[in-house]
């Protein structure tokens, strides 16, 4: 949801980033390698909600396309992938699958999950169609985001600190929860889109654009610092930032690039992310090492992925189409694809199975789905938790709830 100048914004990003759209190669930096962070995990009840009892995240290192921005070390991983910023979570042997809401007297539209996979969040609308954000969290309910009426763009990796957008223009805000809101930047006159944020959310970033001021230019914002545009980097999107906010990865007209401050751009890709009159997605893994964006093929039909760890890049057809990531994993070992099908259900890619029906897989594995086919919009950095829509296919009309689900390490063996 964008601002009144949201359109003239997405012009210009539409602009932007069609011109390039073939060719891949360009340069890579290695670095050090993100902060240590424990990885002892609690037994998981019947939710599938117990947190780790691991140590603190790491601090960022400067490691592939973005800088690990501290991940967990030593020891098996507790999940398929890794959790980055914060502990991962051991999920039951079997997949779990949830109703969030009930459709009718509490319907969830479920915008984030947190990256440990514990915490989602969005709003809940009432059986009077009042609408309130809130955090849903396994065995407990939901919790209500107090004193702003807003919608989550972003959560921490524990889901305990949301970066939010204003449902009336005033710009965007930092909710820490327990704590309430506050104002970071942008308004009415203002539009902010692509807004990011570290793991642990001291750091927050945007891409703002306005009538008065055209963009889009950069935006940064730390406790420290306040918000500090970086002019530097303006007509470019900015995507991902490192722990300490000192690297960024982005796309102008023609790359994908890496930005340090004071040492200025590295070039990462000679391509760009695909975008139609809206700002282009391209997920980016939370330890800033892998991109995925939609592919054109010669008959100008996205019809592909491609995954890309720089200097290396790959492109997966998907099984029907159009297709385009929704999200990807800590390290981007697990890519969530949206592609049209008859079933209308999301799928799941790793490099050993391509892609493969989160529906299929929740129920091979013993979660019980009610029928319905699962639309999944948000996944975990270990890529076992999924939140999203469960859809009655067969009904004459829009039967959706939302829903949590959890698959268990054997569905990636």
């Amino acid at each position: 949801m964008f601002t009144k100048d949201s359109k003239r914004f997405d012009a210009a990003v539409c602009a932007l980033v069609l011109a390039s759209l073939m060719g891949c190669g360009g340069h890579h930096e290695g670095g050090g390698a993100g902060g240590a962070a424990g990885t002892d995990a609690g037994s998981a009840g019947a939710g599938g909600s117990a947190a780790g009892a691991g140590g603190a995240a790491g601090s960022a290192g400067a490691g592939a396309i973005g800088g690990a921005t501290g991940s967990s070390g030593g020891g098996p991983l507790p999940g398929y992938d890794r959790v980055v910023g914060c502990a991962g979570v051991a999920w039951p042997e079997v997949a779990t699958f949830t109703f969030m809401g009930n459709g009718l007297e509490q319907r969830f539209y479920p915008d984030r999950l947190s990256g440990d996979g514990r915490v989602a969040a969005g709003r809940l609308q009432s059986a009077s169609f009042a609408i309130t954000p809130v955090r849903w969290r396994a065995g407990i309910g939901f919790i209500p985001i107090e004193g702003i009426a807003a919608t989550v763009e972003q959560l921490s990796c524990t889901g305990d600190i949301a970066i939010m957008r204003s449902n009336i223009g005033i710009g965007i805000f930092r909710e820490a929860e327990g704590s309430g809101a506050e104002y970071l930047f942008g308004n009415e006159e203002e539009g902010a889109a692509s807004v990011g944020l570290s793991p642990d959310a001291s750091v927050v970033i945007a891409n703002l654009d306005s009538i008065a001021d055209p963009g889009p230019y950069p935006v940064r914002w730390t406790r420290a610092t306040g918000v500090q545009r970086l002019d530097e980097l303006r007509n470019s999107v900015i995507y991902h930032t490192s722990g300490d906010g000192r690297t960024l990865l982005g796309s102008d007209s023609l790359h994908v690039y890496r930005w340090h401050e004071g040492a200025g751009k590295t070039l990462l890709l000679v391509q760009v992310p695909l975008g139609f009159g809206f700002v282009p997605n391209m997920p980016v893994s939370a330890d800033g090492g892998t991109v995925v964006f939609s592919s054109l093929s010669r008959d100008s039909v996205i019809d592909s992925i491609t995954v890309a760890q720089p200097p290396a890049y790959n492109g997966y057809r998907c099984p029907s189409v159009p297709c385009h990531p929704q999200d990807i994993s800590g390290t981007g070992a697990a890519v969530l694809v949206s592609a049209a099908s008859e079933s209308g259900g999301t799928l799941v890619w790793t490099a050993k199975h391509g892609f493969r029906s989160i529906t299929a897989l929740v129920q091979q594995y013993g979660g019980d789905t009610q029928g319905r086919v699962l639309q999944a919009h948000n996944m975990s950095d270990d890529g076992q938790v999924f939140t999203g829509y469960a859809v009655n296919v067969s009904a004459a009309f829009n039967d959706s709830i939302a829903f949590y689900a959890t698959l268990p390490l054997a569905a990636y063996d």
